[in-house]
Formats: C-alpha cells, structure tokens, sequence
C-alpha cells in the first residue's frame, strides 16, 4: 500500500518539529512497518523525516528543520506501509 501526502507550505522554525497523524485502514497491526520519504518541494538537506508510532488505523510522521532558518516549504511525502504478520 503506498500513498502521497502534501504538506502546507506554513513556517516550520530551525529546530522545530512539525508532527501529525495520519489515518489509514491499511494498518492492522502496530507491528506493520511504514516507510516515509520526501518526495519533492523540499530545500536540499534542509528536513528530517521519521515515522514516530504506527498503531492500528494510523501512524504518526514527524518532520524536523534541519536548515538555516525558517522553511516554507510544501512537500510532497511518498509513504508505504508494510503489513507484518
């Protein structure tokens, strides 16, 4: 199962973490793996990406500035979910 998510071009501050949840019937258990990247929007090096909890029905991505100063930018996130048995 894979996906895409864009984000709102909002100000993330340097050294700031953004994090959301992410609703998906595709999760059965809390032992299935989700895989996030960014797809595209993003200035270069500038933002960490992590999958933070995944529970049935949803998991959580948080998403750092790692950049200069504050970004704007909209990013396009691919993720896909690995179900584990």
């Amino acid at each position: 199962r894979t996906s895409q998510i864009t984000t709102s071009n909002s100000s993330l501050a340097k050294g700031t973490i953004a994090e959301f949840t992410v609703t998906n019937n595709q999760i059965i258990s809390a032992k299935d793996i989700v895989i996030v990247n960014i797809a595209s929007g993003a200035t270069a090096a500038s933002y960490s990406i992590s999958v933070t909890a995944v529970t049935p029905g949803s998991f959580n991505i948080a998403i750092l500035n790692n950049g200069a100063g504050a970004l704007t930018d909209t990013l396009v996130l691919n993720y896909a979910i690995l179900r584990v048995n």
